[in-house]
Parts: C-alpha cells; sequence; structure tokens
C-alpha cells in the first residue's frame, strides 16, 4: 500500500470514529476489485488480499473488526472504459496535460482504476468518490509523474571582477 493510500485510508478511520459516536451500528463494507487479467480463482484470492489489507489498516487504526463488512468481487463489477473516460474528464484535480496524457494511456488507467477497494457507509449506502486511479497523489507515476510548474530560471551570476 502506497502512501497516499495510507493517508486515505487514515483519514476514513478517524473520520468513521468519529461517525460511530452517533451511530454505533454503523458498518463500512469494503468492495475489493481486480482488473480483467488472471484467472478466476487467481483475482478472487487477490481481491481478498487486496479487501483485507484495507481492513487490516484500519483496524489497525481504532476502527472496530466488528464495524467492517469485506467482500472479495474478484474482476466482477469492472469499470467501463466509458466510466473511467469520464471520470477522468471530470476530475478537476488533473491539469489539461495531464489530462491529454492520461486519455493517452487509456489502457494502463482501465487496469489501475479496476484494481481497487470501493468503501460504503452501510447507513447511508454512501459510496466512496469513484476517480480512479487519481484520488491518490501519487497515482500519475502510472504515466510519468505529475506535470511540473514552469519556474524561472535562476539568473546566471556574473563573474567577480578582478581587483
Amino acid at each position: 500500500m502506497v502512501k497516499s493510500q495510507q493517508a486515505t485510508l487514515n483519514d476514513l478511520a478517524t473520520d468513521f470514529k468519529r461517525y460511530l459516536e452517533s451511530k454505533p451500528d454503523a458498518k463500512l463494507i469494503l468492495a475489493g476489485h481486480t482488473d480483467p487479467r488472471g484467472s478466476d480463482e487467481f483475482n478472487q484470492k487477490l481481491s481478498e488480499r487486496r479487501v483485507n489489507s484495507a481492513k487490516n489498516f484500519l483496524v489497525q487504526h481504532g476502527v472496530r473488526e466488528a464495524n467492517i463488512d469485506t467482500q472479495a468481487l474478484g474482476k466482477e463489477q469492472q469499470l467501463t472504459a466509458e466510466q473511467v473516460k469520464d471520470s477522468v474528464e471530470q476530475n478537476p484535480d488533473i491539469t489539461p496535460g495531464e489530462r491529454q496524457r492520461i486519455l493517452a494511456h487509456m489502457r494502463t488507467i482501465m487496469l489501475a482504476s479496476n484494481r481497487r477497494v470501493d468503501v460504503t457507509l452501510s447507513t447511508t449506502g454512501q459510496t466512496s468518490v469513484k476517480q480512479f486511479p487519481f484520488n491518490a497523489a501519487d497515482s500519475l507515476s502510472l504515466i510519468g509523474g505529475r506535470e511540473k510548474p514552469a519556474t524561472a530560471k535562476p539568473a546566471k551570476k556574473k563573474p567577480a571582477k578582478k581587483k
């Protein structure tokens, strides 16, 4: 699990523990997914590992295990190319240049978008925001990283005059 995923889950654990103060019977439903490559058996086990990794992280950060349900869906419920493209086009956190690069790498983005854990709050049915995979700070490393902002070149120093 990369640092941005850990930060997201850490925030989720903090917020959910606070939510439990008013709704102690609430549950988080974690649904693990995989991309379409590999056998059904392989992907089922992979989605189990993925969802259990997220669950274990939340438990280690103070969420009671009794308040978490898990589902390992393997390669069921794949996001379509249209869903991923719409998510990319509507994401306000990426620049136009990044958007263009992302859309030029749709195969990579499709695979990454389906390697995920969705989170649903049981009492409301509210599901996690689906900006795959670009809701993680380091996700653009899949296609070469974030765009670098233009910076002014430092002025060249003039050689010191000899006396």
